[in-house]
């Protein structure tokens, strides 16, 4: 294959990436009862079989959404961190980061973590970009143990973290959160309490700090197109 026919694959809009593109916004504006290959290759203008050459079936294609949108995720974890500072001033200002990015994609969050969804192993590529945000984040928290910040198991402690940020999350966008408490609410209690088994300084203003270059989450709300509770 020539160069230029490597650069139409990859590139043009019946290449895999605009093919995901293309699926990934006709789900965060109508949802999923909305994404077939005929309708998205509608939306750029190709053939409903090119699909097929890339994506065996619609779950294939699903995969390959969630897998973009974890690369999504990194690319903020990575600009979030304050790679200079302290690792739990790292930790908390990524975590913020990630918590204000994802607020304002619910519709995201539900792809990238529906329980009906086959085992992320399953797909080598879903698998690796969902690796690399947890390495990112595993690195920060091994600098907090080997400086001492943090105390115990690296990947105990970030399981942890990810159990209470999941289970926030996960009442927020399906609409749990119903007896006096908002997730803009419940954040920075969350960031208060999920490194705090593992630390030994009770003192959390720098940590508090690093949190609130972020904007209140209140602020971005969006209207999501997956919300059932919405007219």
């Amino acid at each position: 294959m020539t160069e230029s026919a490597v650069k139409s694959e990859t590139k043009g809009k019946g290449s895999r990436e605009a093919i995901v593109a293309a699926a990934l916004a006709r789900y965060r504006a109508a949802g999923m009862a909305a994404v077939s290959f005929r309708r998205v290759a509608q939306d750029i203008g190709i053939s409903h079989m090119q699909p097929y050459r890339f994506f065996r079936n619609k779950a294939a294609l699903l995969a390959a959404m969630r897998a973009h949108c974890f690369n999504e995720v990194l690319a903020i974890i990575r600009g979030a961190d304050p790679r200079d500072a302290p690792p739990l001033q790292r930790l908390y200002a990524i975590t913020a980061g990630t918590f204000t990015y994802l607020f304002q994609r619910p519709a995201d969050y539900r792809l990238m973590f529906a329980l009906n969804q086959p085992p992320p192993t399953d797909d080598t590529e879903l698998a690796a970009s969902r690796t690399a945000v947890y390495r990112h984040l595993r690195s920060v928290v091994v600098a907090g143990v080997e400086s001492g910040s943090l105390n115990g198991d690296p990947d105990d402690i970030l399981h942890l973290a990810w159990a209470m940020s999941h289970g926030l999350f996960t009442l927020h966008v399906s609409g749990q959160l119903m007896h006096g408490r908002s997730l803009d609410a419940l954040v920075q209690p969350a960031l208060d309490t999920m490194f705090a088994p593992f630390r030994d300084s009770p003192d959390l203003q720098p940590l508090r700090e690093a949190a609130a270059q972020a904007p209140p989450i209140s602020a971005l709300e969006e209207d999501d197109p997956d919300d059932s509770s919405k007219p």
